[in-house]
Order: structure tokens, then sequence, then C-alpha cells
């Protein structure tokens, strides 16, 4: 991603890079967020990569939302920014072979909690415009992966997150939104999922939901 979550970092013998929040709030500029995507694709075409899992395409609805906002890992609180800058991204990780995962699906930037370790409950801080980048990229022509959050939305379905739910996936990012690329979950060891549904549970209806790719880590 840049920033904060940067596998090929200052620690490994690559450049320091900027978060998705400095380049879309800070700098603002079709070409510093191309210029940036740039090096980060040329890195991961030297070194054997073809799928990375980014750019984040989260609304920062909540700029203190632990995971997302507190960690400068959203471009700006406007959806359509946020499009812009996902887009100029993608647009150069692909001039150098690597495929892009927008995340995280339907919208990870209101949540008061982080999945990574909690259940995690947006039904009541989630905004529809959460979708618009997804939305907007998809009619752009959008068509790589999608990760899908470990986020409950009640409202869209009162058993399971969105990324083990047949409404979020097949109803709203397949048959609503007409996304046909590829579908990943998050990772599926997550405290979201691992503390709340059996090993076997979350197999079965992650995949019954319409999820291509299951990542674990």
């Amino acid at each position: 991603e840049g920033g904060y979550v940067a596998r090929l970092g200052e620690n490994n013998g690559f450049e320091e890079t900027y978060s998705a929040y400095t380049l879309g709030n800070t700098f603002d500029s079709e070409d510093s967020t191309r210029a940036q995507a740039k090096l980060m694709g040329e890195w991961l075409q030297e070194y054997g990569f073809n799928l990375n899992y980014a750019p984040v395409v989260d609304v920062n609805v909540d700029p203190n939302s632990p995971v997302i906002g507190g960690l400068n890992r959203s471009f700006s609180n406007n959806e359509y920014k946020v499009y812009e800058h996902a887009l100029w991204t993608i647009d150069e990780f692909k001039k150098k072979g690597i495929i892009s995962s927008v995340k995280h699906f339907p919208g990870h930037g209101s949540a008061v909690s982080d999945s990574h370790n909690w259940f995690t409950d947006i039904t009541d801080t989630w905004q529809s415009r959460e979708l618009d980048p997804f939305e907007l990229l998809i009619d752009a022509g959008y068509e790589d992966v999608v990760m899908t959050g470990h986020i409950f939305k009640s409202d869209w379905d009162s058993l399971y997150p969105a990324s083990l739910s047949r409404y979020a996936i097949t109803e709203i990012l397949r048959d609503s939104l007409n996304f046909e690329g590829l579908v990943i979950s998050d990772e599926l060891f997550m405290g979201a999922i691992s503390d709340n549904y059996g090993f076997e549970e979350a197999i079965i209806t992650t995949i019954n939901a319409g999820t291509d790719i299951l990542l674990f880590n």
C-alpha cells in the first residue's frame, strides 16, 4: 500500500513510501500518486510479484478508525478523490504487469474496531457513499480483484460479515455493481472470523457466498 502497510520498505532495502492519506490529502496530485505507484510497481515487477493487495479504497469516514483512518491508509474523506487516486494507482500497476486488489468491500472506513482482532459491526456507522469508489471503478472498467472485509452490517446480513455473506458478494458486488473480476477474502484467520465462526463454517460459507480465492496467512 505504501506508508504504514509496506511489505517492501526501509527495513528490507527499499525506499520509504508515502501513505495513501499523504498522497490524497497533503499532495492531492495525480503526478505524485502515479509516481509512487510506478515506483512500487517497478519493485514488484523486478522481484517477480504479479498481484498486489492494494490500493485501499475505503473512504476516510472516521479519521480515528483504528485500522484505516488511524493508520493513514485512506486517500480521502471524499469518495470521488478516493476513486481518482485509486484509478491512477491501478493504472500504473497495470503498466508494470501488476494485478490490483482493491479493498475492503463494502467499506471499512467507518469501523470503530479492528477486524484483525475483534468482531467489527459497521451497521450504525457505515455510509452508502462508501460503496462509491467500488462502483466508480467498476463502471470505469475495473475487473481485477476485490477484497472483501470482515465487517458486519446487520441490515445486509443478520448472520455473517460481508466476507462470508452471499448477499454482500453475490447480490450487491456481482449483481448490483456488475463486478466481473475475482473476489478474494480478507485473511480468514483474523479475529473477526476465527473468534466467532468455526474454521469449516467459515470456509464453506465464504465459498458459497461467491468468493473465488480464500486468503490465509
